[in-house]
């Protein structure tokens, strides 16, 4: 009896930690804010506080989440935990506590203290950190100590951060903020970084970061109108509003118009002089509409039992990434597989770009796949995509249902610096080029450059690569290639720190060499060694015993003409170089593919 009893027990255990690990990781969500007394400068309304507030508002049900404010020290202005409506309550409160009233800017302290207990990677959570700064990392008079806590930000926190596996999103508010740091902050950890110049895009900028941290689903909103299905249960509406703008309403699909002072007990209405957020549980099926100012960061998020689960794009990809995206629908849950259901539904993934150029990529269903793979609908972005910031939308259209995720990426360019330098010397003439990049994303050992030139006659060169150091590639191309100017053609392979492959062309670069002499082209199989560092050799001359005294005259004749033409040639020679030392050597740009 004993025996079948723990067999049970033990069967029992081991079920429940199937479904622990096949439950979907849980957003860990922690906010650490600056208060420090730059801050009135640069967020004299105080816009941190609505800002917070609304992240509040947007957090589910279920997420864990905590707040610190920093200065000369770190407080925990909002405790660690489960997010439910107490704790949404006391968060909304503590956030009207964020002043701007600390002398220093301890940046160190506040990641240490607010991710303490984030050692080791956790598969259960997903670990997210936004960062609000305005400044420098401030902790001492003494500016040593200031170098030797920002040091240690980047030589000990970030590793930790990164390997707990913690995602840091970074809002630096101000110029005057350190941007080199947190751009290594949110590129060592696929993290998002901000660059704001006006603390009234915060708001905005916290939606944002919510929808990394927790994407929601939502309904596609046209003109300001959704529809609603018999799948809803509670429609969430944030409604952004432009000041002296009218009071927000709403027209349900029976025509019966809603306001904040509607009073209805499925309603729940909070206001900000910047925004509505309008929870209605139970909605009626059908087309409503939002009375107020059409606005692309409005949205009609729900809870429902028929869902969207897609793939979840890195913040940061490089120039000429190519990854796989996937997209399936839940119901209660489980993954939707049935044909019948699958055949009407149609799924696209829109990209769009900052200057509002829009994309469609459509998703297809993944046919005869294993069961792992069934109801999956799939799609490869490719290197298509130019560098900077995109919105990407998935939209599900089921006919009688619609369901988006929204998700942003930048694509970043790899930054090739190339230094040109014109080398003259009696054994060796041409162009040295110097490609480098210090760029953290990439991985430098997996970097490999195939490279071409070609002159004004068309012909093609390739050009060898030599590997000078760690993050520094050596081309050496001497005059005997080609006739005339060169240009050359870069292609760069190699693949991120996150193993993701990547392969873009670099800007054309010009080898100038006007005023050369024309060398005959050097084709394959001459005896024209590889361009290597250039070295100078002496050059020997050999003396002719056997000239008569009428040839020496001549001779001497001549060579006191060609004495005043050399010199002559030497000055004018002098003077170019002197010109060409300011153009030629040291010539530097960099070029972003």
């Amino acid at each position: 009896m004993f025996g079948r009893n723990l067999v049970a027990l033990l069967a029992l255990c081991m079920s429940l930690l199937l479904v622990a690990a096949q439950a979907a990781p849980v957003p860990d969500v922690r906010v650490v804010v600056d208060i420090s007394g730059s801050m009135k400068k640069n967020d004299p309304q105080n816009l941190r506080v609505p800002a917070v507030r609304l992240l509040v508002s947007l957090l589910p049900q279920g997420t864990q989440a905590g707040i610190w404010t920093f200065g000369a020290f770190t407080n925990m202005l909002v405790k660690h935990g489960p997010v439910d409506a107490q704790w949404k309550k006391a968060a909304t409160k503590a956030a009207g506590d964020i002043k701007s009233v600390a002398m220093f800017t301890n940046l160190e302290e506040a990641l240490k203290r607010s991710t303490r207990d984030w050692k080791e990677p956790d598969p259960a959570t997903r670990r997210h950190l936004i960062v609000l700064t305005d400044g420098m990392v401030d902790v001492s008079k003494d500016a040593s100590e200031n170098e030797q806590s920002r040091a240690r930000i980047i030589d000990t926190l970030i590793p930790k951060l990164k390997k707990s596996g913690a995602q840091v999103h970074t809002i630096a508010l101000s110029e005057y903020a350190d941007h080199e740091l947190m751009q290594k902050l949110s590129l060592a950890t696929d993290g998002w970084n901000e660059q704001v110049a006006s603390a009234d895009m915060l708001q905005r900028i916290f939606l944002h970061l919510f929808e990394k941290a927790a994407p929601p689903d939502t309904l596609p909103l046209s003109d300001n109108r959704f529809k609603v299905d018999e799948g809803i249960r509670e429609v969430t509406l944030l409604v952004f509003r432009k000041p002296g703008s009218e009071v927000t309403r709403l027209e349900a699909p029976n025509g019966i118009e809603v306001t904040q002072a509607s009073g209805y007990s499925t309603l729940q209405w909070h206001h900000e002089d910047a925004f509505d957020m309008i929870t209605i549980q139970e909605p009626i099926e059908g087309e409503w509409e939002i009375i107020a100012d059409v606005d692309p960061d409005n949205r009609a998020m729900v809870v429902t039992d028929l869902k969207i689960e897609v793939t979840e794009l890195p913040n940061n990809v490089s120039l000429g990434e190519e990854f796989e995206i996937e997209t399936r629908v839940l119901r209660d849950g489980e993954v939707v597989t049935e044909p019948q259901f699958l055949e009407l539904v149609e799924v696209y993934a829109e990209q769009i770009s900052a200057n509002g150029e829009q994309s469609s990529l459509p998703l297809k269903l993944v046919e005869g796949s294993p069961s792992g793979k069934q109801g999956v609908f799939s799609a490869t972005m490719s290197q298509a995509l130019v560098a900077g910031h995109y919105e990407v939308i998935f939209s599900v259209d089921g006919g009688t249902f619609q369901r988006e995720v929204r998700q942003t990426v930048l694509v970043q360019p790899i930054p090739i610096t190339v230094k040109v330098d014109r080398i003259d010397s009696p054994r060796w003439r041409g162009h040295q080029v110097w490609l480098s990049s210090d760029f953290e994303l990439i991985a430098p050992e997996s970097m490999r450059f195939d490279v071409s030139a070609s002159d004004g006659t068309g012909a093609q060169f390739d050009v060898a690569v030599t590997s000078s150091s760690d993050r520094v590639w050596e081309l050496n191309i001497p005059d005997s290639i080609g006739q005339g100017d060169l240009n050359l053609t870069i292609d760069v392979r190699g693949e991120n720190v996150r193993g993701r492959p990547f392969e873009v062309r670099m800007e054309r670069i010009v080898l100038e060499r006007g005023g050369l002499a024309v060398v005959p082209i050097v084709t394959k199989g001459e005896a024209e060694p590889a361009a290597k560092t250039p070295q100078e050799e002496p050059m020997e001359m050999e003396a002719d015993t056997e000239a008569s005294d009428g040839d020496m005259i001549g001779m001497i004749a001549l060579g006191v003409a060609n004495l005043l033409l050399l010199g002559g040639a030497g000055l004018g020679f002098w003077m170019w170089r002197k010109g060409q030392k300011e153009t030629d050597f040291g010539l530097e740009e960099s070029v972003a593919t």
